[in-house]
């Protein structure tokens, strides 16, 4: 499946499903689309479609496409996170797609925070939402569209340490052992974005997590854990960022939650 241009419509029935080792699911014309995960180490699900078998484990997520036939077995038991919902236009090849997940725990933290505003019926929620997602499918598509054997390493080291606050592009191009401007070249070329605009917004992303969550952390020592060394670095950043300081966006949005 292409994620690319994906538009979502609507998130629905967020939840976790435990299965059990030998349970086994039929379905039938599937209402929706399905983004699902493992939050057990260990746990494993089989998918079987047209003589096809995709696997579903804690390093793996699978996308579950709508109006499909097809069953699924438990082969050790686990909790599998599932996001359903609905696109404006039916996605391109609209079969099975199994993802392998460099920092499953970010996909498993942002399931959380999502599903954790579904609870709540208000515009700010559905929206935060509707923005996790999106964001988690854009990490998806970043990994799966990493098919150049020289990015690969080198993608993966970002996914994994993008809040470093030493992190650079010429540490992540060394990882596939290219120069910092063929590694740059490349990526914008793949991804549409450069490196360092990628980095940028996966620490906002972290960042508006942080503030209005419930970390009970100080804005001081948010901005370190989103790689920023000097709070007043961060302050003018995320300002340019989101139109707002900090304090201000805590102020917007943190009580809305």
């Amino acid at each position: 499946m292409e994620l690319d241009n994906v538009v979502v419509t609507k998130l629905f029935n967020i939840l976790t499903i435990p299965i059990a080792q030998g349970r086994k699911i039929q379905m039938t014309d599937r209402y929706g689309y399905g983004l699902t995960f493992c939050a057990t180490k260990g746990g494993r699900i089989h998918y079987y479609y047209q003589d096809e078998t995709y696997l579903s484990d804690y390093d793996h997520a699978v996308l579950l496409p709508m109006g499909r036939d097809y069953s699924l077995e438990g082969i050790c038991k686990g909790d599998f996170p599932l996001i359903n919902f609905y696109c404006e236009q039916p996605l391109n090849n609209q079969e099975f797609a199994v993802f392998e997940l460099s920092t499953p725990e970010y996909y498993l933290q942002t399931y959380e925070q999502i599903r954790n505003l579904s609870l709540y019926d208000r515009p700010f929620c559905n929206a935060r939402a509707m923005s996790l997602f999106y964001d988690m499918l854009s990490h998806l598509m970043l990994a799966s569209k990493a098919n150049n054997p020289l990015l690969l390493p080198a993608v993966s080291y970002m996914e994994k340490n993008y809040a470093n606050p030493e992190l650079t592009v010429e540490k992540i191009a060394s990882q596939a052992h290219i120069s910092v401007g063929y590694f740059h070249r490349m990526f914008k070329e793949q991804y549409s974005i450069s490196p360092k605009k990628y980095i940028l917004n996966a620490r906002m992303a972290k960042a508006k997590e942080l503030l209005i969550g419930k970390s009970y952390l100080s804005i001081s020592e948010i901005a370190r854990e989103c790689g920023f060394t000097n709070v007043y670095h961060f302050d003018r950043t995320f300002k340019e960022h989101t139109g707002c300081s900090p304090t201000e966006y805590i102020q917007k949005f943190g009580n809305m939650l």
